[in-house]
């Protein structure tokens, strides 16, 4: 090595590289392929430009990432994250690309009748979203012909057209979108679940959450339905791991640390 201020170059370099899409795989051998192809490649550049030492590639560095560098245990820890919007939440399920989706899921009829859901986790209600300078806009009444943002393939749009049905709904891919419609003037308002409008406010000081709530959303986490005995036990597994939660008051200091800040409530269960 160069020397210390190059290996934590080095270092901080393959940090960075691998962090950013290693966690989005699974934990296997194609995987640890990509990883030892992707690695090898980098140190061989860093061998080109002088910060290994040794006079060939194979006297500089070596590379192994396979079932000899972590245990079953490891393996059987990792969690592999899967991005979804809420349009993409129950093809993740039904095309087997994702066990569970724990994302502002509302549980309702239609959507039981494609998946499986927990039990409820938490009970919201959907409020709007409008600029701290605007003062017409202050219940779902106030709507009609507003242009209203909300994120395709969500709850959301329905309510809006159920609580004013003269109101114009804009339907963006994600809630940031929503946002920026909003402060480019390109909506009026943003209408969702109060606790995702809860981090909108969080981003934006700017704006503020007017209303009452005119619509229940119970949360629940989605399961792929059980097909030839795939899922057999899976939600009252993941049932028992919420109510521990809830009985052991991880809920309530889960609620007090991200919730109570913005709500200025506090809550040790979803019931209340």
């Amino acid at each position: 090595m160069a020397g210390l201020p190059a290996l934590l170059k080095t270092s901080a370099s393959l940090k960075r590289i691998f962090t950013f899409w290693t966690v989005f795989e699974p934990n296997d051998e194609p995987l640890w392929a990509d990883v030892r192809q992707a690695l090898s490649d980098f140190l061989l550049e860093e061998f080109r430009a002088g910060a290994l030492a040794g006079t060939k590639p194979e006297q500089a560095f070596f590379v192994r990432c396979d079932r000899t560098t972590m245990t079953q245990d490891d393996i059987d820890k990792f969690i592999e994250w899967v991005p979804v919007v809420s349009a993409t939440r129950i093809p993740s399920l039904t095309d087997n690309k994702a066990d569970v989706i724990i994302k502002t899921f509302t549980i309702t009829e239609e959507r039981k009748t494609q998946i499986d859901f927990s039990d409820v986790y938490f009970v919201t209600g959907q409020r709007i979203l409008v600029k701290k300078s605007n003062d017409t806009i202050k219940e779902a009444a106030d709507l009609g012909a507003k242009t209203v943002c909300a994120q395709r393939g969500s709850t959301s749009e329905q309510n809006i057209t159920k609580a004013n049905p003269a109101a114009k709904v804009l339907l963006l891919d994600s809630y940031p979108a929503c946002l920026l419609a909003l402060q480019q003037g390109q909506a009026d308002a943003v209408s969702t679940d109060e606790t995702i409008l809860f981090g909108l406010v969080k981003v934006d000081p700017n704006t503020k959450i007017v209303g009452k709530p005119f619509s229940d959303e119970p949360y629940g986490i989605g399961v792929k339905k059980n097909q030839n005995g795939d899922r057999q036990g899976f939600v009252p597994f993941v049932n028992t791991w919420l109510a521990g939660m809830i009985q052991d008051g991880t809920w309530g200091k889960l609620y007090e640390k991200h919730i109570t800040p913005v709500s200025g409530d506090k809550k040790t269960s979803p019931k209340g």
